[in-house]
């Protein structure tokens, strides 16, 4: 059984080596600023000029905008995401503002020997009906950058702002994924009661959990006759 926390994602991000590049916009031109993530630290990028100065060139403005960058993705790092393991992601740029869910299915198929002679067995598609699945934009913004920032060089103020965003990003992400299960009505058969088996509570929530393995794994596909979560493995 593994169980994902925030914490057991970052120990996992320390034990990495990443170097990415993250984009960046300047009107109709894209750029990029190299991302070092190396054992958990993130190299960051310090201003070397007062941060008034830095509106007065092109270089001096795309420096910034680097800095800003690099700033909310260390703080996206602050809050991992938690339902990568749970949802499959489809990234579409071209998607319709309402995305009718009938348009979504999912895919079923098994590889068989092919004997000469004989036709190869097709996959099936189950798809799902509903209205559809709006595209929500949400924004958010700080009216902080002030002339008394630029004034007297108060970069560490942008700084704390430029994270803060990038942890209410992710915030955000994980709160749209797992909302929707967390406060879902469930039928009985879906339901697990709390174990009172254990002496401390995490081991009760631990059993908890187990039993909660257990049922899903009992709890077979119509199709397929399998278990939705497949062998089920315990430590």
């Amino acid at each position: 059984m593994k169980i994902i926390t925030v914490e057991t994602l970052k120990e996992e991000r320390r034990k990495q080596e990443i170097i990415d590049k993250l984009q960046y916009r300047i009107g109709n031109r894209v750029g990029y600023v190299e991302k070092k993530l190396i054992h958990g630290e993130m190299e960051l990028i310090n201003l070397d000029r007062p941060l008034g100065e830095m509106f007065t060139t092109p270089e001096g403005i795309e420096n910034l905008l680097k800095k800003v960058v690099l700033d909310v993705d260390y703080g996206r790092e602050q809050v991992p995401l938690l339902y990568k393991s749970i949802y499959s992601t489809i990234i579409e740029p071209n998607f319709p503002r309402l995305v009718p869910i009938a348009e979504f299915t999912q895919a079923q198929v098994v590889f068989l020997e092919h004997l000469e002679g004989e036709e190869i067995r097709f996959g099936t598609r189950k798809t799902f009906k509903n209205d559809g699945v709006p595209i929500i934009t949400y924004t958010a913004g700080f009216d902080g950058w002030t002339l008394e920032v630029e004034k007297f060089d108060e970069t560490w103020k942008i700084t704390e702002l430029n994270r803060a965003i990038g942890e209410a990003y992710n915030a955000l992400l994980n709160h749209i994924h797992l909302y929707p299960i967390i406060s879902h009505t469930y039928p009985a058969k879906n339901k697990t009661a709390a174990s009172a088996e254990g002496d401390t509570y995490l081991e009760k929530v631990r059993n908890t959990i187990r039993n909660a393995l257990k049922h899903a794994n009992q709890d077979l596909n119509k199709v397929t006759f399998q278990s939705l979560i497949g062998k089920l493995q315990t430590q």
